[in-house]
């Protein structure tokens, strides 16, 4: 009964560790996703205006739609442009069909992350309700261990990303997608020369800088915890 005890519990807590970096880097995607404003100063800073000829209102407008169509599960992509005061017809047949499938890895992503932090929350609350002040250092070295973890699926991933970004691409693409309906012609899809290869590279090093940040006020919390925990200890003594 004590082995089961033990290792019901040592499980649990490498479950959490593993959910701290999956709560973290899935919440960075999400909010990144269903941001308009990134969306935006990133057709602007790439030259949506001069590759395509949008103007200020068309991008503010488009990246609205994609931002509020990513964050639905209802909505159609065209209805969604039309709200914004664009045609219906803005993306082709395949740059819609392809954003359809985006959503829906994104709505993978926002259900890892809810998963994650449903679990972490759990693990918090029992801990806290049956362990109570003995459930402090376990608590602190897990953190701290899943900010390790953290860092270092985005030392790999930044390394991947500087050293070889279109491979890292292609690759994401191949494992990510059951067609190519991705593989887009930069002469008349708009959506590749909105965001052009440079645009993801800049995103994926803006996802690692907002996940770092993340994992170092975890660092913080893990840190306080234990020199709680070791104040605590010398009152005892």
């Amino acid at each position: 009964m004590r082995f089961t005890s033990r290792f019901f519990l040592a499980f649990a807590r490498v479950l959490f560790v593993i959910a701290i970096p999956l709560a973290i880097i899935s919440l960075n995607v999400r909010v990144l996703a269903f941001d308009p404003s990134f969306y935006e100063k990133g057709q602007l800073k790439f030259g949506a205006m001069q590759t395509i000829g949008l103007g200020p209102e068309q991008i503010r407008a488009s990246s609205a739609a994609l931002a509020n169509y990513f964050r639905s599960t209802q909505d159609d992509l065209a209805s969604e442009l039309q709200r914004q005061g664009l045609s219906g017809s803005f993306f082709s047949e395949r740059e819609t069909i392809h954003l359809t499938d985006v959503r829906e890895i994104i709505m993978r992503i926002v259900a890892v992350q809810q998963m994650a932090l449903g679990y972490a929350v759990l693990y918090l609350a029992t801990g806290l309700l049956y362990g109570r002040a003995r459930f402090i250092r376990p608590l602190a070295k897990s953190l701290l261990w899943g900010v390790g973890l953290t860092i270092a699926v985005l030392v790999v991933f930044g390394t991947l990303s500087v050293t070889d970004f279109s491979s890292l691409f292609l690759t994401f693409h191949l494992v990510s997608f059951s067609n190519d309906l991705w593989l887009l012609d930069p002469r008349t899809d708009y959506l590749i020369r909105m965001f052009p290869s440079q645009f993801f590279f800049e995103a994926s090093l803006t996802l690692a800088a907002y996940s770092a940040m993340q994992a170092a006020g975890t660092a913080v919390v893990g840190v306080g915890l234990l020199a709680i925990d070791k104040s605590r200890a010398r009152q005892r003594a």
